[in-house]
């Protein structure tokens, strides 16, 4: 589109110029200037017109090559800053840095960044890759204290979790932001695990629903869970805060899940073993059970 303009102002201003040189002829025929001295005044205001027409296509010709230039310059400038990172890094492994469970994975990142500066891959591919690399370290960064983010479809992460499980642990279920939860295979394994972790190892399990009210299918669920050990309870969720709508699990004082705040409206799994993080939804459970009351005493009238 933007060259359709350019070339319809360039027809247009050669145009222009022929007209006025054509207009120029016939003045000049009027004023009594020999037929062929005004046809070569024409002919030069013609040729005058489309020279000036063609030079100035030059002229965005070559600030068209100009840009273009300065973009792959500063695109080759983002690619070799991220490929200078990469080979330190991979300088600094091979002197002699350990980095654990992360060492292997870290070194072939940093081979894989060699051989793509050995190769001088097109800047636009390597940009794509160093961009990928840059949102999982986004999600990664988290690590260093203690706190890591996954999407949803990793929610059986929680599961290996609970399995570890030796104690003791604590949780709350909001029934307006775990009604899906409650309806996948996962969480029927979910329960399992509990149930032998109860039975097996005598893991003691709290865990309190959230809800406005106690429906006919959510007092089953509570009953389900009661029925395999667990210690259950229920709020009313207008008598409490909309921090405490929250759904968590504590797990043996070491360890968090946290799936979905009402305040921020966050579908992640966010995991941490940051003590802060901990002891603030140990905190949030011991706030909540004040407003609980126990599953005998909230049996919906049939």
């Amino acid at each position: 589109m933007r060259d359709l303009k350019r070339f319809t102002a360039d027809w247009a201003i050669s145009v222009l110029g022929t007209l006025v040189s054509l207009v120029a002829i016939v003045a000049t025929l009027l004023a009594g200037i020999s037929g062929p001295m005004s046809v070569a005044l024409g002919l030069t205001g013609v040729a005058t017109s489309l020279l000036f027409g063609m030079m100035q296509k030059l002229n965005e010709i070559k600030e068209e090559q100009a840009r273009a230039h300065r973009e792959l310059d500063q695109g080759w400038t983002r690619t070799e800053s991220a490929l200078r990172s990469v080979t330190e890094t991979y300088d600094f492994i091979s002197r002699g840095a350990n980095l654990g469970l992360f060492d292997p994975e870290v070194k072939r990142l940093a081979k894989i960044g060699q051989a793509s500066r050995a190769e001088k891959l097109d800047h636009i591919l390597v940009e794509q890759a160093v961009a990928r690399v840059r949102n999982t370290l986004d999600d990664l960064s988290g690590l260093a204290d203690g706190r890591l983010q996954l999407d949803f479809t990793y929610s059986n992460v929680l599961l290996d979790l609970m399995r570890s499980a030796t104690t003791e642990v604590l949780g709350s279920s909001p029934a307006e932001v775990e009604d899906v939860w409650w309806q996948l295979p996962l969480y029927r394994e979910y329960l399992e695990i509990q149930r032998s972790l109860i039975a097996d190892r005598g893991v003691r399990i709290s865990r309190i629903f959230i809800s406005e009210n106690v429906t006919p299918k959510l007092y089953d669920l509570m009953e389900i869970e009661a029925n395999i050990g667990i210690n259950v309870k229920w709020v009313q969720n207008r008598r409490i805060q909309k921090s405490l709508r929250e759904s968590f699990v504590v797990i043996d004082g070491r360890i968090m899940h946290r799936t979905v705040s009402m305040s921020d409206h966050d579908d992640d799994n966010h995991f941490s073993q940051n003590a802060a993080d901990i002891a603030s939804y140990a905190g949030k459970f011991h706030r909540l059970l004040p407003f609980s009351q126990d599953l005998a005493s909230v049996r919906p009238r049939t």
